[in-house]
């Protein structure tokens, strides 16, 4: 019975799922030939438009899903397909590009893939590159050509957090405090959002991605953070899951604030640039490592730089790391209306 409520669950996601958000939703699951895990979706129906492939078991694996990441980069004119990258020490073992997901990598376990979901969820919520289209392309040696504009560079990371279960969420709070530190903010948060220091506010819409969720019965609705409500939320789980006596358990309002702070932080770690900004990266991410907004991207990118390569067009070229929460710069901050892109390599 299982068994077939898991089917039927599948059957139904398309309905209002897009090819991406199928293929991401169902990464978890087994194939015997790892080309079925595009293929076995292709007779869905989707949100959007459909894929245009069609199978073809004579390429090769990595091929494939180049392919998948080229005709979502021009399908969709966005860069969602790089948030798909599976981030942490398990990358791929196949030759393909930093910029492609390997359909065939799981997640480290359940709740972690859950949260991925989540994650994919939320990034129609933002807009960091203002509207601008992907330009994105994709030649003959699988070397991406692409335009962004720098953020900053990393500073200070925090460790990377994973949670294997429900009960390990409660480890969050020894993340936060360590990012308090890193941030360079008192050990406790102030009493209330008009106590509360712009850096404050920018700390706690790093821990939440500057987003609440509501969690239903059968769905997770996600909406922007209201700092009157939903900061005065932190400051309630903070009490909380710290022992401050004033606390009253009765008032336990963890979940509004904990479900969106254990969503943004999976899988991820708190960063800080050379010029101050928070944000949450890729937990493969490293000291040095330029923070961009591409063309195309509703969120920043981690990238890192790969000095030694030579490409033949003058151009730097970096190794994509994964996508990121930079407090600041998700809203077309740093585009403007005449923004000056640097054109760069990605391989």
């Amino acid at each position: 019975m299982a068994q077939m409520e898991a089917l039927h669950a599948m059957r139904a996601f398309p309905q209002a799922a897009s090819f991406l958000e199928t293929l991401h939703h169902c990464r978890q699951r087994r194939c015997t030939n790892p080309r079925d895990k595009i293929y076995g979706m292709l007779g869905m129906e989707f949100k959007g438009r459909a894929s245009c492939l069609q199978p073809n078991y004579d390429i090769s694996v990595e091929q494939l899903f180049v392919d998948v990441a080229r005709e979502q980069l021009e399908q969709t004119r966005t860069l969602d397909v790089l948030s798909c990258v599976v981030p942490g020490k398990r990358r791929t073992s196949l030759g393909i590009p930093s910029y492609v997901p390997d359909w065939t990598l799981m997640t480290k376990n359940i709740l972690t893939h859950h949260l991925s979901v989540d994650h994919l969820m939320t990034l129609p919520h933002y807009n960091a590159s203002g509207g601008f289209p992907a330009e994105f392309h994709i030649g003959p040696d699988n070397r991406a050509l692409t335009k962004g504009i720098e953020i900053d560079r990393i500073e200070a990371l925090g460790p990377a957090c994973f949670f294997s279960d429900l009960a390990s969420c409660g480890q969050a709070k020894d993340y936060v405090k360590e990012a308090r530190r890193l941030a360079g903010l008192p050990g406790s948060p102030p009493e209330s959002s008009e106590a509360a220091s712009a850096r404050e506010l920018a700390f706690w819409r790093t821990l939440c991605g500057n987003l609440a969720v509501h969690v239903g019965e059968e769905s997770r609705d996600w909406r922007a953070a209201d700092p009157a409500v939903d900061y005065e939320s932190y400051l309630q789980w903070s009490d909380i899951v710290n022992g401050v006596p004033s606390a009253d358990p009765q008032l336990d309002d963890r979940p509004a604030f904990e479900d969106a702070l254990v969503a943004t932080l999976s899988a991820r770690r708190f960063m800080r640039t050379g010029k101050g900004h928070f944000g949450m990266v890729a937990p493969d991410s490293r000291l040095g490592d330029v923070v961009m907004v591409l063309a195309g991207g509703r969120v920043p990118y981690v990238l890192h730089e790969e000095p030694g390569y030579e490409t033949g067009n003058g151009l730097v070229t970096h190794s994509f790391i994964g996508d990121a929460y930079v407090d600041g710069f998700m809203y077309g901050e740093c585009v403007g209306d005449d923004p000056e892109w640097m054109w760069l390599n990605l391989i």
